[in-house]
């Protein structure tokens, strides 16, 4: 998904109307998290955003959620390995969203929504490389 700086520096997704790192929670010090039911899915290409631009990736509806989460394709791997190969799988599963911290695009410390399971339950050992940090590495 491309990203687009705003005024703080800190990246956004370039769709509006889907959930954002801003709407988790998250600081200098370390990120927040909500754990959220699997409501629906949506395939690629059927869904537009606030400026009826069209989402080419699945988007995750949530209940008790207003907006939906855009899958990036490392949140869809992990999906896949915490709730099933099927999007249909993964109605009615409980997952939780985090913001970790990860490089990307040249930068350090990029805040990002990652997929975790809900608390309690082992991150499977396939997932670890692909979930970023807990608080970011630079200090400000």
């Amino acid at each position: 998904m491309k990203q687009t700086n705003n005024h703080s520096g800190v990246k956004e997704p370039r769709h509006e109307g889907f959930i954002a790192s801003d709407d988790i929670g998250y600081n200098d010090k370390g990120g927040n998290s909500v754990t959220l039911e699997i409501k629906s899915t949506a395939e690629p290409g059927t869904v537009t955003d606030a400026k009826k631009a069209i989402v080419q990736e699945r988007v995750l509806y949530f209940a008790k959620a207003e907006k939906g989460l855009i899958l990036n394709r490392t949140n869809e791997r992990i999906l896949r390995l915490l709730c099933g190969r099927k999007p249909s799988d993964w109605i009615g599963k409980t997952i939780t969203l985090q913001v970790r911290f990860t490089d990307a695009f040249g930068e350090l410390d990029i805040p990002t929504i990652r997929i975790m399971p809900p608390s309690g339950i082992p991150l499977p050992f396939g997932v670890r490389k692909w979930i970023g940090r807990e608080k970011p590495t630079k200090t400000k």
